[in-house]
């Protein structure tokens, strides 16, 4: 009948745009002119779909025995969202039973600024993310929220984001496993 499989593409994008090659050229561009300056802070930011917690099997190996339940029955999940600093390999991870909104991410950006201690000696903020439905430029709360932020710090921030469907080129969530992660839970 003429059916065949097929191997999958992981690498190649499953979708592209015509203006694909000018954002990845000005992400570059954008980097490559920040890249030695000491103001400067370079942060990437992502959030990851909802999971259920439980006794679950994740289908994982283990050196110990670890009694799971036979069925995923529950309604609790947490959502991911995670800062990575690009300044200097650190990774912060927040898991939040809530939903993760506009205004979560910007309150977490906050929190991180201020305790990175990053308000004395840096004044722009290179945001890199993946244009998703939280933090997209399109998103008057979002953009409020970061507009204040950039008011009451004095920082120039500029949101650097990544084409529709190359989310996988953001450092974050390239890079998730390979840097120390401080885990913080909010139960906001």
């Amino acid at each position: 009948m003429g059916y065949h499989l097929k191997k999958v593409r992981k690498l190649k994008p499953l979708k592209k745009i015509a203006e694909t090659d000018a954002i990845f050229e000005n992400l570059k561009n954008v980097h490559d002119d920040n890249k030695s300056k000491n103001n400067v802070l370079r942060l990437s930011i992502d959030t990851k779909d909802r999971v259920k917690i439980g006794d679950f099997s994740r289908g994982g190996n283990s050196r110990v025995i670890v009694k799971a339940g036979d069925h995923d029955f529950g309604g609790e999940y947490v959502t991911p969202f995670g800062i990575l600093d690009l300044t200097n390999d650190h990774v912060e991870l927040i898991v939040t039973k809530s939903k993760v909104t506009a205004d979560f991410m910007v309150d977490h950006l906050e929190t991180y600024w201020l305790k990175s201690g990053h308000l004395n000696g840096k004044d722009t903020l290179i945001l890199n993310a993946d244009n998703g439905p939280e933090n997209s430029s399109r998103r008057t709360q979002f953009m409020k929220r970061m507009m204040e932020f950039s008011a009451n710090y004095n920082v120039t921030v500029l949101l650097a984001y990544y084409p529709p469907y190359h989310s996988k080129y953001n450092p974050i969530g390239t890079n998730m496993g390979t840097f120390g992660a401080t885990l913080e839970w909010r139960s906001s």
